[in-house]
Order: C-alpha cells, then sequence, then structure tokens
C-alpha cells in the first residue's frame, strides 16, 4: 500500500463510536474514503453523520475497528499488542529458526500416507524413513499431502509477513490466543465495507497462521480454536450451489479438511458438522480433490 499522503493529515477528522459501549475512535475523513466507497459516503456524504462527524457502528467490534485505523494508517495490523519474552535475568530471550519465521514445509510423501510436518530449512532431521521399496513405481500421493500442497500454495495477491509460531497461538503470558477470529472478523468487516486490500491482508494472514498451526489431539485449546473459527466463518458467509463463493469460507474448510482426521474425534466438530449441511458438501469436495 502507497504511503499516507500529507494531504490526508489536514482533512477533517471523523468520530466513530464502535461496539455496545461506543468506544470513540477518530481518523482522518480522506484516508477512509481513500480506502471504501460505502465509508466514503458516510463521512462525506449528504446524511446527518457527515455534517455531524460522527456516526455509530454498534455492530462492530472494538479490537476490529483499532486492526482497521492501524492497517489504513501503516498499511499492515497485528492481532495483539506483542511484548518482549524477557527471562529472570532482564535478558531478551533469543528467538528460535521457527520464532524468526525461518520456517519450510516438508510434504512426508515417501510411503503411503504421511502426513505433512513442519520443519527447519535445511535439516532433515524426523523425517520418517518409509518401508516402500522405490525401485517399485513410486507410492500415489496421498490424499492429506494432496490437500495440504493445495492449501499451502494458495495465494491472495498479496505478501503476508511470515508470523513468529510462538505470537500465533498464544500471548505474551502463554495464555491462548484469539489470533484465527480477529484475521476472520477483520475480512468480514472488510467485506462488509467494501475495502479489497484490507480483504486480501487479512486472508494472507490467516493462511500463514493456519500454516503454522498444525493442532493434535490432546491440544484443546488449538482444536477450539479452529472450530469457533469454522464456526464464525459459517455463521458470517455464504455457499454457492456446489462450492464455497467466499474467499474465506473457501480458506477455512479447505484447512478443515487438511486438519479433518484431527477434527474428527471433537464433539464440537461433529455437532457443526451435522448443523451445516453446506459444510459437510464442501468439506468432502476439498477431500476429493474437486475444489482448491
Amino acid at each position: 500500500m502507497a504511503l499516507v499522503s500529507s494531504r490526508i493529515f489536514t482533512s477533517r477528522p471523523f468520530r466513530f463510536l464502535i461496539g455496545e459501549q461506543e468506544q470513540p475512535f477518530t481518523i482522518h475523513s480522506t484516508l477512509v474514503a481513500q480506502h471504501s466507497k460505502p465509508l466514503s459516503v458516510l463521512v462525506n456524504g449528504p446524511m446527518s453523520e457527515a455534517q455531524e462527524g460522527s456516526t455509530v457502528l454498534k455492530h462492530v467490534d472494538e479490537e476490529t475497528f483499532g486492526r482497521f485505523c492501524e492497517w489504513a494508517y501503516t498499511g499492515d495490523y497485528h492481532p495483539f499488542e506483542k511484548e518482549a519474552r524477557v527471562k529472570q535475568e532482564g535478558k531478551v530471550d533469543e528467538a528460535s529458526e521457527m520464532d524468526r519465521g525461518e520456517i519450510d514445509v516438508v510434504f512426508e510423501n515417501d510411503g503411503w500416507d504421511l502426513p505433512l510436518r513442519l520443519g527447519k530449512k535445511g535439516n532433515k532431521k524426523g523425517r520418517v524413513e518409509t518401508p516402500y521399496d522405490h525401485s517399485l513405481s513410486p507410492p500415489p500421493e496421498s490424499i492429506t499431502t494432496r490437500v495440504w500442497k493445495a492449501f499451502y500454495n494458495r495465494s491472495f495477491g498479496i505478501t503476508a509477513p511470515v508470523p513468529a509460531l510462538s505470537d500465533t497461538i498464544q500471548d505474551a503470558d502463554g495464555k491462548p490466543t484469539d489470533d484465527l477470529l480477529t484475521h476472520a472478523r477483520i475480512y468480514i468487516f472488510a467485506e462488509m465495507y467494501d475495502i479489497p486490500l484490507l480483504r486480501k491482508r487479512a486472508l494472507s494472514k490467516l493462511h500463514q497462521t493456519l500454516i503454522h498451526l498444525q493442532p493434535y489431539h490432546e491440544n484443546d485449546d488449538q482444536i477450539a480454536q479452529i472450530v469457533r473459527l469454522i464456526e464464525y466463518t459459517y455463521n458470517n458467509t455464504t455457499s454457492g450451489s456446489r462450492e464455497p463463493d467466499d474467499d474465506l469460507r473457501s480458506l477455512v474448510i479447505h484447512y478443515a479438511a487438511c486438519v479433518v482426521e484431527t477434527l474428527e474425534p471433537d464433539g464440537r466438530f461433529r455437532e457443526l458438522l451435522e448443523a451445516e449441511g453446506s459444510m459437510a458438501r464442501e468439506l468432502l469436495g476439498f477431500l476429493c480433490g474437486r475444489l482448491g
């Protein structure tokens, strides 16, 4: 996104009262108009809100609007305020290779049904040996590997910085975050107010976060985050006749197909699958290779 023009700072400030508590946010009107046609009408049109320089958006939560303001001025947003991880002796803990984003995706396809793994670049440690005889014809690519590859290669026409692994699943105190829902809510906000660049940014950030997030059965917090993401997505998007016609829905159900073996035993996921007929159809579509 281009740098903010100096003329923006000379434009009239506009006050948004956000959420049930009507938390005030002030943003320059020209900047709002630059990014969103619907909001441009609101801040510059003939309606009373434009004349008063203020409007109320009760249906938008404070965090989402705050991230929109951050993105509007800087070209990016962050899910939560990050704090330096400090050792007891007062030194900042050095980030691991994975925390610095130096991470690669390893598709374990030496056997018949080996899942995707995350590993450090140039490090073959942890690869699973397979008894398959490679003198024979190559083994078929597993559904898991094929679906993961397609998910990993998704593109949104924008590049989002690779998030640190620890930042995608927990906050500075080690507690699980709602990072996934943060990106989804920003996408829905951008969709509602026709902000294409923010919509792409949210999709790209969610995509990168999901690539790093590989849940396992014992981690109930991660599974709960994923189920909440799926539920929120299906409550706020629509389905096409045969496949998802919404980019967020397509991304989320594609990820669900990647980790369906982990999600399937979860009762919350099963209930959601039974309640959302289109979800079952779209999930099956990805698993069968018709979509994505």
